[in-house]
């Protein structure tokens, strides 16, 4: 009896042992499966990465190239920033701010959506269109603020190829900032200097 007793406990005890064990390794296999699930994901990102940065360089090289294309949001860019140009030379204060307003917020709304090589000179013309609108008159807006613009849209039209035509680029010496606009109107008028000055200044080569 005692015997038969010492036997069913060695037997139980070994069952536990067995179950622990079981666990144990289920446990095991568990973060195993966790570790292969963590570096699946870690590969996939790191692969996303990289395709991200791939397609930044085809981009970057399109853009060095003039090979980009703009499209309608090209088309766009221009008609807003003509609005611009135009309220500039004709000494109008409120229709400059007007403009500007709606230029920063056409930028603004297409900067995710445009070609990865456009997406920086939208950006960039989104805080520019906002200082335009806060300048506190017309002639503060025709510095720097009109200017980084104007750089702006002239590097879009620069390495779009769809843009050129019809696209004339003058350069302005008076100018305080940068001193170079575009235009798609024939008859020349100087955004910088207005009525005082309209004709100041002549044709350049399309070129940042």
């Amino acid at each position: 009896m005692r015997f038969a007793h010492l036997f069913v406990m060695g037997v139980a005890a070994a069952a536990l042992t067995l179950t622990a064990c079981d666990k144990k390794g289920d446990a095991k296999g568990g973060d195993k499966k966790a570790d292969k699930a963590d570096k699946k994901a870690e590969g996939d990102k790191k692969a996303e990465g990289d395709k991200k940065a791939e397609g930044d360089k085809k981009a970057d090289k399109k853009a060095a190239a003039g090979e980009v294309t703009a499209g309608e949001h090209g088309k766009a860019l221009l008609a807003a920033y003509e609005k611009i140009r135009l309220a500039l030379a004709r000494d109008d204060w409120e229709g400059t701010k007007k403009a500007s307003m709606e230029l920063g917020e056409w930028a603004q709304k297409n900067a995710t959506t445009v070609n990865a090589a456009l997406k920086p000179h939208l950006e960039g013309i989104v805080g520019a269109a906002a200082k335009m609108v806060t300048s506190k008159d017309i002639e503060a807006s025709r510095g720097a603020p009109f200017g980084t613009i104007s750089k702006h849209t002239i590097s879009v039209v620069v390495m779009a190829k769809d843009l050129g035509e019809g696209v004339t680029v003058y350069r302005c010496p008076m100018a305080k900032a940068y001193k170079k606009w575009l235009q798609t109107d024939a008859e020349m008028a100087n955004p910088y200097m207005g009525k005082r000055m309209l004709k100041c200044g002549g044709k350049v080569k399309t070129e940042v």
